[in-house]
């Protein structure tokens, strides 16, 4: 029961560390809508595009977690949005593991889990990079709105 108990607190603080990671909406395993990286319209997407849609992003979730508007991060409004974060994440993570549908996980049910993911290590889930560069199947430098949206099946079976 114990090595469960660690296990569980493990796998739950290492999906919280990142409090100001990402934007309300956009968690890591969700893909942006095409249109939304591709700035210009253009129907390609690229790695430019990437990174501001990267910046822009980051810049929502620090003014989100600034809930008083001052520019200016304190310990109350980290910990105002790590609490949600937790909360947030806590609940996703017993709905996608509790396969009995009784408000807990079992070692069982962790263990499917870790089985039917191959337990890979590592989330692959980068958007630049290699991960870039394979989706880019006709190797023009951009993605085009297929290439997305193949990017994204191989991120949820990730």
């Amino acid at each position: 029961m114990r090595k469960i108990t660690i296990l569980t607190l493990a796998i739950v603080s290492g999906l919280s560390l990142s409090t100001v990671a990402e934007a309300r909406g956009h968690d890591r395993g969700e893909r942006p809508a095409f249109s939304e990286v591709d700035t210009n319209g253009d129907g390609e997407i690229t790695p430019a595009e990437i990174e501001a849609f990267a910046e822009a992003r980051k810049a929502a979730r620090f003014d989100e977690v600034d809930a008083d508007g001052d520019g200016f991060l304190t310990a109350e409004e980290l910990d105002a949005a790590r609490q949600t974060r937790e909360d947030s994440r806590s609940a996703r993570m017993i709905e996608r593991l509790d396969a009995d549908d009784d408000g807990r996980v079992s070692r069982e049910e962790l263990e499917a889990q870790t089985d039917a993911r191959g337990d890979r290590g590592g989330n692959g889930r980068g958007m630049g990079g290699r991960g870039f560069s394979r989706a880019d199947a006709d190797g023009n430098g951009t993605l085009n709105a297929t290439e997305w949206e193949t990017l994204g099946q191989r991120r949820a079976r990730d």
